[in-house]
């Protein structure tokens, strides 16, 4: 389509650049169309805007179950109450380049993965970069490119690396080789040393971590240390709470 190079008001046409007429006849016309060329210029942005959030969400590895872990769907209770609060003010908080960190502790089933989903979706909703997974699905990114010529290692590495924030999801239940162990202390270092911004959940305690990563595992549980904020969570299963026992 031919962008207009005239318009016309009550009978009469004008070249687009002419000085606008201030007659009510022109007037109106004007602010007809200056509304319809705003209105185009919101419904772009929009789609723009969706296209960005759209990748970002492809690029988050967030299972599709986590998708409805929001904030609005944790049930929040007199246990969990502060760890859910810590979550929120995390994401309010949440700025890039300070590296700040949680790492959310506890038995099975208090919502520790609940609140990390959360504070992905709220912040790819406000166009942070997250990426979600167990410390397995991560490392499955890396095994994928030795078998796709269009994915690098070192692609998968800069992703897992420069994401505004990183969530591991349940740290320790992995079976730990060499590999496994170079990796995980790769990721968390390279962010560390970066100052990229971690959160972890774990049901081990720091200890028994350290312990499993019998090479790298006191600088592993060092740095998260200091990289991350402790919340501990306590209750019941929540899980088990929905059936009879």
């Amino acid at each position: 389509m031919e962008p207009l190079t005239e318009f016309e008001i009550a009978g009469k046409r004008f070249p687009f650049g002419a000085k606008r007429c201030t007659c009510e006849e022109a007037q109106t016309w004007w602010a007809e169309y200056d509304r319809q060329k705003a209105e185009e210029k919101r419904l772009e942005e929009e789609r723009e805007r969706r296209a960005r959030l759209d990748r970002l969400f492809q690029l988050s590895m967030l299972p599709t179950r986590w998708k409805s872990r929001t904030f609005e769907s944790f049930e929040v209770t007199n246990d969990n109450r502060d760890a859910f609060q810590t979550a929120k003010e995390y994401v309010e908080q949440f700025r890039p380049s300070e590296g700040k960190g949680l790492i959310f502790t506890g038995t099975v089933g208090l919502g520790k993965t609940h609140l990390s989903a959360a504070i992905a979706m709220e912040l790819l909703s406000r166009e942070y970069s997250a990426v979600f997974g167990t410390v397995t699905t991560l490392l499955d990114e890396f095994r994928s490119a030795y078998d796709n010529d269009r994915i690098h290692h070192a692609d998968v590495m800069r992703q897992l690396t420069r994401c505004d924030l990183l969530i591991v999801d349940d740290l320790g239940k992995e079976k730990v080789t060499d590999w496994v162990e170079q990796m995980v202390y790769e990721l968390i270092n390279t962010r560390y040393e970066n100052n990229k911004s971690l959160i972890v959940t774990t049901n081990m305690t720091l200890t028994d971590i350290r312990d499993k990563y019998t090479e790298r595992g006191a600088a592993i549980v060092s740095r998260i240390l200091e990289m991350c904020k402790g919340v501990k969570m306590t209750g019941r299963d929540r899980r088990r709470m929905n059936i009879a026992i």
